[in-house]
């Protein structure tokens, strides 16, 4: 060895340069990762694993999205509880690069819808292909993921040892996450191989084909890619030449962690310097023990580390105190009935070749802003690798961990502080809206999912927020999915988008004959069976004329009574061929003069009347196209009008999701045009509608800039106090005051 070798070498020793240590290191060993394995069969009537020297159970639960202080408390209790001694427990979080079933399922459920939407679907999953390796954006770290939360709980020996012991625990893990609120199910056969195939043999590829379990042949020897080998090297584990897999252990626990905080290690919501750029794993595993051994190995430690702290030398070794204390703490909580538990930490890092350092330092960078320390394996990469798969630690992995000094005693209630149960949201199963989450989860929202309520929905978002897009594609996918969508606009936000999705545009302005007479959209026969159906009509006419008689103040009750007694007279006389021309005839006719006067307020819209063509004859609008927008802009002049059509237009959309398919959805869509509403009248008519949606399968999407602008407006409140869904975009700060206080 040179002068110059021997001073790379020491270079390479302090920088962790692999390029010089290797040749001097273990020559890298190329070899299927399947011989290592333990998995060996599965016992169908148990619904146990059988492995070489232990079996047990997995279990996938759905990622928490935070926890409190009684999430913390369920899960000791679990941990503490429900676990026989010297048992395993395991609980793994895979942020997984296949979200190609997620994509599919979303374009699939537009096949049978109108082309533009199959195109759009094509698309939109076009453009994410390769998501989970490569970032959508460019220039960026936010990758597309899965995020799958895994628990695994085994114990040494044989199934007819274990078989009850582990069965109950598995029931008792089961009920604790249902108790959480987590829906959780035992893995087969076929989901194990398919999960523990990603780990060991990772594709580019955002689907995968399904493992076949095969129930004669060991587990061990039925992975799809079994063949492939992997090299193994003092700082990683080349797989298959396309994947540099890195095992990082903690180093430095944080003083401070709760379960919680779990959420900050799956990347930032916000910053993308603290993103992870390749798919990970990280993984906790800890083997319990027994409550006599360790109450007596808790006190021993307590009482001796207590001794040790009185004397001088604690003077010149803080670290004695702090170590004291901690056994001092961790002997009150055995006492309250947690158990001891030797932990291992083990996060792996897939990135493609050559990107391994990038992916690294990024972890690294990651857990330090959150003040733990990483360190990197050296020479026992595949050590930390197998610890961190199913099962390894009742194979005796613990005990080997622990002679190496590589586990860490903790108690069973730090275990549920630590546990890597966080993800974010997956969404609802029905395929509506495809959204993805600040750390790259791609989910669906669908408001007609809300089995607990109503369907309405108000976007709340400021200038530039990007509302409008959200709203529009909120619109397109409750067209796409099926749905007939009927929009209310107010600024032509809408009309590209209606015209590119083959809807009906519908443009109020002086060059088309519109008349919008309500008495002639009534379903006359449904009217006479229907009392709920007849009071909405009535109401909807009556509520139209008192606007029409006060367009700036309200009407009183006594002008109500007569305006009431007027539309009733009409219908009775002329039913569907009535007019408003009729009800103001009808006024007139009236002996007191207010009621006269009422006839007088009433003649714009009567026959001879500036708006005559609008409420006189037979109604000419139809809806009957999946997408229907109607602008109010051409008379945005005449904002008295602009109210009347739309308090019509509402009438209109409720009438078509009346006399509609129940199974098929409906939505009616209201962006930014609460001022055109005003009175009790409308107030009463949007509370209806918002009520009344739900049980026709229908809702009443809205959209304002503000929180405050729903309450400048009885109308406006009464449609966002019936809403069961709010979406919050970005918002001014007084706005967000405006919510806290």
């Amino acid at each position: 060895m040179t002068v110059l070798d021997a001073l790379n070498r020491k270079i390479s020793m302090l920088f962790t340069d692999e390029r010089f240590l290797e040749p001097h290191g273990p020559p890298p060993v190329d070899e299927p990762i399947v011989g290592l394995l333990p998995y060996r069969a599965y016992d169908q009537q148990s619904g146990l694993f059988v492995n070489r020297a232990s079996c047990g159970f997995m279990l996938e639960v759905a990622p928490l999205t935070g926890a409190t202080e009684q999430t913390i408390s369920l899960l000791t209790a679990a941990f503490s509880d429900n676990m026989p001694d010297r048992s395993s427990l395991q609980i793994m979080c895979w942020a997984s690069p296949h979200v190609g079933g997620i994509l599919d399922g979303w374009r699939d459920a537009r096949d049978g819808a109108p082309e533009v939407y199959r195109m759009l679907a094509e698309k939109r999953t076009g453009y994410f292909e390769g998501g989970g390796w490569t970032s959508p954006l460019p220039g960026t770290a936010h990758l597309l993921r899965n995020f799958r939360i895994f628990v695994c709980g085994s114990m040494p020996g044989s199934l007819e040892k274990n078989r009850g012991t582990l069965s109950a625990a598995r029931r008792n893990l089961l009920t604790a996450m249902s108790g959480l609120g987590t829906p959780a199910k035992a893995l087969g056969p076929e989901e194990f191989l398919a999960i523990v195939d990603e780990w060991l043999f990772p594709l580019k590829e955002d689907r995968r084909d399904p493992v076949e379990w095969r129930g004669l042949d060991p587990l061990h020897q039925q992975f799809a890619q079994g063949e492939n080998a992997i090299s193994v090297h003092p700082w990683r584990l080349v797989f298959a030449g396309t994947h540099d897999v890195r095992c990082l252990s903690v180093q430095n626990w944080p003083e401070v962690w709760a379960q919680w905080q779990g959420g900050n290690l799956i990347g930032s919501p916000y910053s993308d310097f603290q993103r992870v750029p390749c798919p990970f794993l990280a993984s906790l595993s800890f083997t319990v023990g027994t409550d006599t051994s360790d109450s007596t190995r808790a006190n021993l430690k307590a009482a001796r580390s207590t001794q040790q702290a009185d004397t001088d030398l604690a003077r010149f070794l803080p670290m004695i105190r702090e170590q004291a204390r901690e056994w001092q703490y961790i002997s009150q909580k055995v006492r309250e009935g947690h158990k001891l538990a030797r932990c291992f930490y083990q996060i792996v890092t897939y990135a493609p070749l050559r990107t391994g350092d990038e992916a690294e330092q990024a972890v690294r960078s990651l857990y330090k802003a959150n003040g733990w320390r990483l360190s990197r394996d050296r020479y026992v990469q595949l050590q930390s690798f197998l610890s961190a798969m199913p099962f390894f630690p009742a194979e005796g992995m613990t005990a080997e961990l622990a002679r190496l000094g590589r586990t860490k005693t903790l108690v069973t209630w730090t275990c549920a502080n630590l546990a890597p149960l966080q993800g974010e949201w997956k969404g609802m199963n029905s395929p509506c809206m495809l959204l993805i989450g600040r750390r790259g989860q791609p989910f669906y929202w669908d408001p007609f999912a809300n089995q607990e309520g109503n369907y309405n929905v108000a976007v709340i978002g400021k200038s530039g927020s990007g509302k409008s897009v959200f709203m529009q594609e909120l619109v397109a996918s409750v067209a796409g999915a099926g749905g007939q969508v009927i929009v209310i606009d107010d600024g032509y936000s809408f009309m590209n988008s209606c015209l590119l999705q083959g809807g009906d545009f519908v443009e109020f302005s002086g060059e088309r004959e519109i008349c919008l007479n309500p008495f002639s959209i009534i379903d006359a026969d449904a009217f006479e069976s229907d009392p709920e159906y007849r009071e909405g009509a009535l109401s909807m006419i009556c509520g139209l004329v008192q606007q029409m008689c006060r367009t700036k103040s309200e009407t009183d009750d006594y002008e109500n009574s007569h305006i009431e007694r007027a539309v009733a007279e009409v219908w009775r006389a002329k039913g569907t061929a009535g007019e408003i021309n009729d009800v103001g005839l009808a006024l007139e006719a009236g002996k007191d003069k207010r009621v006269r006067d009422l006839a007088q307020m009433l003649r714009p819209c009567m026959r001879g009347g500036i708006y005559e063509r609008y409420w006189n004859g037979q109604c000419t609008l139809k809806i009957g196209s999946h997408l229907t927008v109607f602008e109010l802009s051409g008379i945005k002049t005449r904002k008295d009008l602009q109210g009347l059509v739309m308090m019509m237009m509402m009438f209109l959309a409720s009438d078509a999701m009346y006399h509609g398919d129940r199974q098929r959805r409906g939505a009616v869509v209201i962006d930014e045009a609460w001022d055109l509403l005003h009175g009790p009248a409308s107030k009463i008519f949007i509370e209806g509608l918002a009520r009344r949606a739900r049980k026709y399968n229908g809702a009443l999407i809205t959209g304002t800039q503000t929180v405050n602008d729903y309450y400048k407006n009885d109308a406006a409140l009464a449609s966002y106090e019936n809403t069961d869904w709010i979406c919050f975009l970005a918002q001014k700060a007084d706005s967000i005051n405006f919510l806290k206080n």
